[in-house]
């Protein structure tokens, strides 16, 4: 394999590729946050979060962590297509404006989707949308 840089192509795993072996080596665990990297990069130079872009981000979040997609899948926590997606732009390590451009809505409709959340999701009676974020990004496992 040749040396990575900025204008890579996204990379497919093939096949025969099985999901066990994901967690296995830190190789995979970087392709695929270098997966989530230029997902968020193709965002920020086009403006337009195309369906595709949406499925390589939610793909490449499952693969680092499954955990989060489990969580969020759990039948006592019920949330609408806006609210996991807002979960998966988080994970992904995109910032408040760059959520609200990704979702066609203000920031403050952003921030206080993330507050809600915070509250409902994690039984909390106070919170802010950072510690929703904060909360979300922990089971990434990666410091952003």
């Amino acid at each position: 394999h040749g040396m990575l840089d900025d204008n890579l192509e996204y990379h497919y795993a093939p096949a025969s590729f099985k999901v066990e072996q994901v967690n296995k080596t830190g190789i995979s665990m970087a392709v695929h946050l270098l997966e989530i990297k230029n997902v968020r990069d193709t965002f920020i130079k086009s403006g337009d979060f195309a369906p595709e872009l949406w499925q390589k981000l939610f793909n490449a979040v499952m693969m680092v962590s499954p955990g989060l997609i489990d969580f969020l899948n759990t039948n006592n926590i019920s949330i609408n297509s806006v609210e996991y997606k807002v979960c998966m732009l988080i994970a992904a390590g995109f910032k408040p404006h760059e959520m609200a451009d990704a979702l066609f809505m203000s920031k403050q409709n952003v921030s206080s989707i993330r507050k809600r959340m915070y509250k409902r999701i994690f039984n909390q009676e106070e919170g802010t949308s950072k510690d929703f974020d904060k909360k979300i990004r922990e089971f990434m496992q990666v410091k952003s």
